[in-house]
């Protein structure tokens, strides 16, 4: 009986272990690849079990992946994935990165999307920008008007500053 008691719990951990479905989280990433091309990388990641398959997809033709795609292990006991295809600079949405794995009822088309710049950004920008023109705009007629108030320049004095001091010049 004591080894039944002591088996159980254990046994029902494993049947948990082994139906546990913890299903992809994916995104395609962009990067630059020499003066026309450029490379889209396919990331599947938080996913269990280990075993899923992802690939690239152009017009519906499978295409060869750049570097061999490895699963690695996450600490909290999931796995991740990542895949590239190198393609030419502007075709980016013409490419399907397709993620199937057993915690799917279908598998997943990921595409490329280009992230604008957000709106908040832009914004604060051009308000930055308007800021510092005022801020300079202020500056000059401020320095305008108090170099208008000294009346322009002064002429220097010609003439001996003070007749009773002493000169180094000899007299005759």
């Amino acid at each position: 009986m004591t080894s039944r008691t002591t088996l159980m719990p254990l046994l029902l951990n494993g049947k948990e272990t082994l139906q546990r479905r913890e299903r992809p989280e994916t995104m395609v990433s962009h990067h630059k690849s020499g003066a026309s091309n450029a490379r889209l990388t396919c990331h599947a990641y938080k996913f269990y079990p280990r075993e899923i398959e992802v690939k690239w997809f152009r017009n519906g033709v499978e295409m060869p992946a750049k570097f061999l795609p490895q699963t690695l292990p996450n600490p909290d006991g999931t796995y991740q994935i990542k895949t590239t295809v190198e393609v030419p600079e502007g075709e980016e949405e013409m490419y399907i990165c397709r993620v199937d794995h057993s915690s799917l009822d279908n598998a997943l088309d990921v595409k490329y999307e280009k992230k604008a710049l957000p709106i908040g950004l832009i914004i604060g920008a051009i308000a930055g920008v308007v800021v510092l023109l005022a801020a300079a705009i202020g500056g000059i007629i401020i320095w305008r008007k108090h170099s208008a108030g000294r009346g322009g320049y002064a002429a220097a004095n010609k003439g001996p500053i003070n007749a009773d001091s002493s000169s180094s010049t000899a007299s005759a």
